[in-house]
């Protein structure tokens, strides 16, 4: 093999996942709202450390991508974790629930102008959301049996290093003792390319 072809099959070598120069990492960037009275409208993505543990952000810097990173976002992750205090057995409570989600928006901002939005409703892929009595037994979550927290999106978003982001979570009614404490878990999932 001639010199250039070592300094061809050297760069192919080191241009896939990881390299001298950076790495390209499977990345969902996560953040957490835990309901309650007010306010009705949240920034997802603005906190770091402190009082947030991991499973409530894993953000590194708050408000923006670091400058070494750049994030491509190809779909959206959301979970809805039930507060543990507030049970949901009566058929008005999971309909308490389901008016919340239908009711709530997400809203992706990257310096300060909308890259997309959408209902939780639609983010969940609950096109059915009626309760009905006995609730221990009938509802079942949803009511759609496809959803697996994961949404695609039909155009890649892209984060650049040093660029503002955040998500703002947008509650039209405010959520009631059926849903104060619940959490909203929502990520932003791709492929992270980072500079070493």
């Amino acid at each position: 093999m001639d010199s250039q072809g070592q300094l061809n099959a050297l760069a192919q070598i080191q241009s896939g996942t990881t390299g001298t120069q950076g790495d390209r990492i499977n990345r969902t960037l996560w953040a957490e709202e835990i309901f309650a009275a007010a306010p009705l409208t949240n920034r997802l993505f603005q906190n770091v450390g402190g009082a947030l543990l991991l499973d409530q952000t894993n953000n590194t810097q708050a408000g923006s991508m670091p400058s070494n990173r750049k994030m491509y976002v190809k779909a959206l992750k959301v979970m809805y974790v039930s507060n543990l205090s507030t049970d949901k057995t009566t058929g008005a409570l999971i309909q308490a629930m389901y008016t919340q989600i239908a009711r709530t928006t997400a809203t992706i901002m990257i310096n300060n102008r909308e890259f997309g939005q959408w209902t939780l409703q639609e983010l969940f892929g609950a096109c059915f959301m009626v309760a009905v009595e006995p609730a221990a037994t009938l509802n079942q979550m949803m009511m759609q049996p496809r959803f697996h927290g994961i949404f695609p999106l039909n155009e890649t978003i892209e984060i650049a290093g040093q660029t503002q982001y955040f998500v703002e979570i947008t509650h039209s009614v405010a959520p009631t003792a059926a849903t104060i404490g619940d959490r909203l878990r929502f990520g932003l999932s791709g492929i992270e390319v980072r500079i070493n």
